[in-house]
């Protein structure tokens, strides 16, 4: 057994039922697919399954992808564990 899942049980859980999930789903439906983001992806992806990682930081000028990666990725790790979105936009 690793370091993280000594500390925190098993790194990754599958949540069995979408529809028994404890939490609201928050995340906006984007209206159309990703695409040609595959490496930013599973870079946040990974960095989000990552048990030693608490927080995750994505920075860049405006308009260049960010909070659509961050959906994405979130969607993505979502059945991982909980996902919450909070559009900070207008502060």
């Amino acid at each position: 057994m690793s370091e993280p899942e000594r500390r925190h049980g098993s790194a990754l859980r599958v949540v069995p039922d979408v529809d028994s999930r404890p939490y609201a789903r928050t995340l906006p439906r984007p209206r159309a697919p990703i695409v040609g983001r595959a490496g930013e992806l599973a870079a946040v992806e990974q960095m989000l399954t990552d048990a030693d990682r608490r927080l995750v930081t994505l920075v860049g000028t405006g308009g260049v992808g960010k909070t659509r990666i961050a959906i994405e990725a979130a969607d993505r790790v979502d059945r991982h564990w909980p996902v919450v979105f909070v559009a900070l936009s207008g502060v």
